[in-house]
């Protein structure tokens, strides 16, 4: 029987080609469910990613079709997969219901690194996997801190095996005693304290998978600002929020960090209206009912 799909990441394309061709090795399998749900575009999206093309990926909204299909209605938790899936399947019912924010700090971490008074907290945080761009962070971070030595970095989360060396990066970007690296948090009491610990909240993305961050919400929540590349979900943050850069641009990001460590009164002010943000727009009654609301029609 169809039901309701909630999708949390627009980009499906990451999971099925991992579970197809990393666990399983069959690539034809991927190519021929690709063309299956794209038709042509997908048999040549297909073939690009076997001849291992620069820049070759299956599109987004890759292997959505069945799933549309075969659902009453879609809930997405931001408008720009709102947009995408409505484009691709302009004939199908989609929501955009926002992520809920239900949990909020009970203490602040930051005691627990035995930092100087002066210090200033940048924090990644959340599973550190390739995406998440905490190499290429730490690096700009690294130029940034030659001139800025108050400047710390804190990672939480777990380093994902074969896609981070987090000991080697730090030793090679000369960061030791900079970066502090708590490791995978099971509480999520523990995990939002950690990050209450940071001053600006680094939620550098790319690519984006379409997703609303939790991992962002909860630096909100925290009363942090944010830094974001200015795409996706994180397009659509208020400027009063977020500090947005266009991605993967070392100058912008290496002025945003500096403009952050001569900004303190700034940055607690968006901190507040990040946490105003979050109990407005993020409030689990108001979503409940929009859940319940989106049932009753599909049901009617």
């Amino acid at each position: 029987y169809p039901g309701l799909t909630v999708l949390h990441d627009l980009d499906l394309s990451q999971f099925r080609g991992h579970e197809l061709l990393v666990e399983q090795g069959d690539f034809a399998a991927y190519g021929r469910e690709l063309a299956r749900e794209l038709r042509l575009p997908g048999y040549a999206a297909a073939r690009r990613l076997w001849q291992n093309e620069a820049g070759a990926s299956a599109p987004q909204t890759a292997f959505h079709t069945r799933l549309v299909r075969r659902s009453l209605g879609m809930i997405v938790h931001n408008e720009t997969a709102r947009r995408q899936l409505h484009e691709a399947h302009g004939d199908r019912p989609v929501r955009h219901i926002p992520l809920l924010v239900d949990q909020f700090p009970t203490d602040n971490y930051r005691a627990r690194l035995n930092l100087p008074a002066d210090a200033f907290v940048f924090a990644a945080v959340g599973q550190l996997n390739r995406h998440k761009q905490i190499a290429w962070s730490l690096t700009q971070f690294a130029a940034v801190r030659q001139d800025h030595p108050e400047a710390h970095f804190l990672l939480v989360g777990e380093a994902l095996p074969g896609e981070i060396d987090l000991p080697g990066l730090i030793r090679q970007l000369g960061l030791d005693g900079a970066v502090h690296h708590i490791d995978y948090v099971p509480a999520a009491t523990d995990f939002l304290n950690w990050t209450a610990a940071a001053d600006v909240l680094v939620a550098l993305r790319q690519p984006t998978l379409g997703e609303t961050s939790a991992a962002a919400l909860n630096g909100m929540a925290a009363a942090r600002p944010l830094i974001v590349f200015d795409q996706g979900w994180y397009s659509e943050l208020p400027a009063t929020v977020a500090l947005k850069l266009p991605p993967m641009d070392e100058v912008a990001f290496q002025d945003c960090l500096r403009h952050c460590l001569t900004h303190r009164p700034q940055l607690a002010a968006m901190g507040e209206a990040a946490l105003a943000y979050v109990r407005r727009e993020h409030r689990p009654e108001t979503i409940a009912r929009q859940y319940l609301d989106f049932c009753a029609r599909m049901l009617a």
